[in-house]
């Protein structure tokens, strides 16, 4: 019978070798040919890998060329001389030419050529094919390490070329600039070298081999120094003349006189001692002077103005007279290197004074006045100062005490409000909203409240309440509060049936009378110091029927354990055992192996009598059983004191033991026990039977 084909569900594989090395599978997604041993091996004279479309991704024929597909459409061939791609080639990897003289060849022509010849590596563009085109933003020519530049260009930036990895030379947008010196030949002639300016080489500078020329053949010739100096050195003298060399404009003469010309006439010469001019002096500019040398006005010298290296001075040094500043609408004294005031006297108006340009006294029509946040100190170190920043005035002392003196000191606000007052021999009170509020009394102090929950409050910088002393309700009842972030934590309550309140040697919270009982709602702390006090009590009152929760257990898990008053007469104490907090389950098959380890005692405590005889374990003995029925180790003792535990360093440390935890194996032991039981009266019962 012929096989038409072999069936396998999803997962379900063929598989091949005495290993399975060989599997072929679908995953119910994607077909699956793997091989775990040795190389994969797919033989044919001509081998097709295609879409399922019938699109072609590989083909392969033997003696023949391997091609590789995109869509359908080659890409990628081998020859016998090589391989031949269409389209793009990308690599995130290196292209490895390793023989001397291969060549990379770009171009219908082969134009251009990248190659090693083994001993240069060359760029060739072949001559009369275009030109050679470098493209780039950033243009870097650098040695083979790449640390020293030879040449970088900047698209819409310079170029700069380098000596030595130092720049020299930068085209900027306004033309070039070099470092270092720029060299030409002597002579003026085609023998030499000059630098010529100008689209007809109107301005030239070089040096004739005796002499340095600048010759300007066209229009005016500019000297301008937008810098800080311009400097003109000789070795003897400059003569600047003009009108073609025949009219004199400035002669310097070595070791002399520098003159200056008006029209071929000597206008002014300097001396030894100073300047001689010819004519009138007019200055529309500043007039230099040294130190101390002066300018002297009136026929006795009396008025001189001058700067003595160290200090300005502008002096009357007349025997009589006065020294008179007439400004027409005012004067001003200003600094002189900012123009900050200094004083200001203001015709038929105010003087003000100035500190660091800040206005700081002012005269006005009734007195003075000192502007927003200006100072009136008083004593020799400014102890006592008196300002208004434009909110807020303010009295600051900082030494010694301030003393307000009077037989009584009253504190109002700008409406006639009490806010403070002081009177001799007698109170000080203090007021809000013109209400007194705090007063001194001969016995000490009293808090005035008008109203339930007015008192005595005390605040967290943060704003919260901490602590509350009030007049609680409409009685005389006071109410002392404790609080966390606002929060009431404890309430000492004067009035019975409120939150908390203490009594008789009993901290009681909730509405409750003299003690926590059967018809009174709460929790009682006690610490009688004699009788049998119950040290906690807590009752539900009212609630009747039900379990109802007195005590809840938590720990960083949740809710441990819970003590119930069940409404049925009888209290329940509990464990957190619900299934859904439990994982891991396993049946306990050694209960009687488990009891049969146990060793239960009689035994009495130390700390009684001898004739108060219990039983029980040792809890040490059943921590080799069931290890999580005992607390502490055995024989510990405290390496340290603890304020916490109360235990001193080498106190003992006891173990606990919590029987309720041994319950699960002794029911276990139990119902094995049963299961033996029954499956012996069975058999007995068989053997009677018979």
């Amino acid at each position: 019978m012929a096989l038409t084909k072999i069936s396998h569900d999803d997962n379900d594989k063929a598989v091949f070798g005495t290993s399975e090395d060989l599997q072929i599978y679908h995953s119910g997604t994607n077909t699956f040919i793997a091989n775990s041993t040795g190389p994969l091996k797919i033989r044919s004279d001509t081998l097709e890998l295609g879409a399922a479309n019938g699109e072609q991704m590989l083909q392969g024929t033997a003696n023949g060329p391997v091609n590789l597909y995109h869509d359908g459409i080659k890409k990628f061939e081998t020859s016998s001389g090589g391989v031949t791609v269409t389209g793009n080639i990308y690599t995130d990897g290196n292209v490895n030419l390793t023989a001397d003289n291969k060549k990379i060849r770009f171009g219908a022509g082969e134009d251009l050529q990248l190659y090693f010849d083994g001993t240069h590596s060359r760029l060739v563009h072949t001559p009369g094919t275009g030109d050679l085109v470098i493209q780039s933003d950033d243009l870097y020519l650098t040695n083979g390490a790449g640390g020293e530049y030879y040449l970088r260009g900047t698209a819409n930036g310079a170029v700069e070329l380098y000596h030595n990895n130092v720049k020299k030379f930068e085209t900027t947008s306004a033309g070039a600039t070099f470092t270092g010196k720029l060299s030409a030949l002597d002579g003026s002639g085609s023998a030499g070298s000059w630098i010529a300016l100008g689209d007809s080489d109107d301005l030239k500078i070089y040096h004739s081999g005796t002499q340095s020329e600048i010759i300007n053949s066209g229009g005016d010739l500019l000297i301008q120094c937008t810098g800080d100096d311009l400097n003109l050195k000789a070795e003897d003298d400059v003569n600047i003349k003009v009108q073609g060399g025949v009219e004199n404009a400035i002669i310097a003469y070595g070791n002399a006189a520098v003159e200056l010309y008006y029209d071929n006439s000597k206008k002014l010469e300097t001396t030894s001692s100073g300047v001689v001019c010819w004519g009138d002096f007019r200055a529309s500019g500043a007039i230099d002077m040294e130190d101390s040398e002066k300018i002297k006005l009136g026929t006795g010298d009396d008025l001189q103005i001058y700067h003595d290296g160290s200090q300005s001075w502008i002096k009357e040094t007349g025997s009589a007279g006065q020294f008179i500043i007439d400004g027409y609408n005012g004067t001003d004294i200003r600094h002189g290197a900012t123009a900050e005031h200094m004083i200001r006297a203001i015709g038929n108006a105010q003087v003000e004074l100035y500190y660091d340009n800040s206005k700081k006294f002012e005269t006005v029509s009734t007195g003075c006045e000192l502007p927003d946040n200006s100072k009136l100190y008083l004593g020799d170190g400014g102890d006592l100062a008196l300002h208004h920043d434009g909110s807020n005035s303010y009295i600051a002392n900082t030494t010694g005490e301030l003393f307000i003196s009077a037989s009584q000191v009253n504190i109002k606000s700008a409406a006639g409000e009490y806010m403070a007052y002081f009177n001799d021999n007698g109170e000080a009170a203090l007021y809000y909203d013109d209400s007194k509020k705090f007063e001194t009394t001969s016995t000490g102090a009293k808090i005035t409240s008008n109203g339930s929950s007015n008192g005595l409050t005390i605040v967290h910088s943060n704003g919260n309440t901490v602590a509350d002393l009030s007049h609680n309700g409409s009685g005389d009842e006071g109410v002392f509060q404790l609080k966390d972030s606002n929060s009431t934590q404890i309430q000492l309550n004067a009035e019975i049936g409120q939150k908390s309140f203490y009594t008789a040697g009993s901290f009681i919270f909730g509405n409750a009378g003299a003690t926590v009982t059967t018809g009174q709602r709460g929790i009682e702390f006690q610490a009688g110091a004699s009788g049998n006090p119950v040290f906690i009590k807590t009752s539900s009152g009212h609630y009747s029927s039900g379990a109802y929760t007195h005590w809840q257990f938590y720990d960083d898990h949740g809710n441990v354990g819970w003590v119930n008053a069940d409404g049925d007469g009888t209290a329940s104490y509990n464990t957190a055992s619900d299934y859904r907090l439990k994982e891991n389950a396993v049946a306990i098959t050694d209960g009687i192996e488990k009891v049969k380890q146990l060793k239960p005692y009689r035994f009495n405590y130390k700390t009684a009598e001898t004739s108060q005889v219990v039983q029980g374990f040792f809890a040490h003995e059943v921590s080799t059983v069931v290890p999580n029925a005992v607390d502490g180790a055995k024989d510990a003792v405290a390496a340290e004191d603890s304020e916490n535990t109360g235990h001193k360093k080498g106190d003992p440390i006891y173990q606990g033991l919590d029987q309720a935890k041994m319950v699960p194996i002794l029911t276990a032991a139990l119902q094995e026990a049963i299961t033996k039981i029954e499956t012996l009266e069975t058999k007995v019962a068989a053997l009677e039977a018979g």
